[in-house]
C-alpha cells in the first residue's frame, strides 16, 4: 500500500512539472538549507512484538535538517543532491493481555535515519518535487513491563534503509521556501537484536512515513 501510494505521488508530482514552468524563478542560490517538522505514523507496517503479543505505534513529532545543493538542469527543472538527517520519537502500546507473565509492555526511544538524497524540482515558484534516498538507521528503544519482576529491555542496532518521496513547494520569498512533504522509508533488515532472555526481536524490517512542513534557505 505505502509503495502504491508513493508511486501515485511521483507520478502526480512529474504531471504538475509541466503547469509550473510558467511560474517565474526564484532567486539563484545552489547551495539550500533547511528545517523538517512533520509527523511519524508507523502503523502496523513496522512490526513489533513482545513475546507473542503485538503492539501499536502511536503518532509522535519528527524533526530534523539537511542541505542540499543543485547540480544542474533537466529541461530547466533543478536537479541535485541532499544530506539529511531526523530524529522521530518511537512510542509503543502492546495490545497483548496484561494477565500474561510478563504483564503488558510499552515501549519508547528513538530512531536517527542519516540519508543522500538526489531530487528533481519545479523551475518556478511554486510546483512540486519528488526525491528518493539511501541511508541508515540508528535505533534506540527501551521495552517496559508491567510487573516489575521483569526488568526492562533496551534494544540498540543500525539498519540500511531506502526513502522516497515528494511534495510541493512555495517560495515565499527571493530566499525562503516553504515546502510540504510526503516520505516514506523501508529499512532493509531487522533493526533490533534479541535480548539475552531470547525475546525478540522488538522491532522488525518494514515500512514508515513521515509527513510535515520544510522552511528551506537559498544561500
Amino acid at each position: 500500500m505505502l509503495r502504491r501510494f508513493l508511486a501515485l505521488l511521483v507520478l502526480l508530482s512529474l504531471a504538475g512539472f509541466g503547469f509550473a514552468h510558467a511560474e517565474g524563478a526564484p532567486a539563484e542560490g545552489r547551495l539550500t538549507g533547511y528545517f523538517n517538522a512533520g509527523i511519524f505514523g508507523g502503523g502496523g507496517r513496522w512490526p513489533y512484538q513482545h513475546v507473542n503479543e503485538s503492539g501499536e505505534y502511536e503518532t509522535t513529532l519528527s524533526y530534523g535538517a539537511g542541505l542540499q545543493f543543485e547540480i544542474g538542469h533537466i529541461s530547466s527543472c533543478p536537479v541535485g543532491i541532499a544530506i539529511e538527517g531526523n530524529k522521530i520519537e518511537i512510542r509503543i502500546t502492546e495490545k497483548g493481555m496484561p494477565e500474561s507473565s510478563r504483564g503488558a509492555a510499552s515501549a519508547h526511544g528513538y530512531v536517527v535515519p542519516l540519508e543522500l538524497w538526489g531530487y528533481i524540482s519545479s523551475p518556478g515558484r511554486f510546483g512540486p518535487f519528488v526525491r528518493g534516498g539511501i541511508g541508515a538507521l540508528k535505533t534506540k528503544v527501551t521495552e517496559n513491563f508491567t510487573r516489575t519482576a521483569w526488568a526492562d529491555n533496551r534494544y540498540e542496532a543500525w539498519s540500511f534503509c531506502y526513502q522516497c518521496g515528494g511534495g510541493l513547494r512555495f517560495a515565499v520569498t527571493e530566499r525562503f521556501d516553504l515546502v510540504g512533504y510526503l516520505e516514506g522509508c523501508g529499512a532493509t533488515e531487522e533493526i533490533a537484536a534479541d535480548t539475552e532472555a531470547g525475546v525478540g526481536p522488538i522491532l522488525g524490517t518494514g515500512s514508515y512515513t513521515t509527513c510535515g512542513l520544510r522552511l528551506a534557505y537559498r544561500f
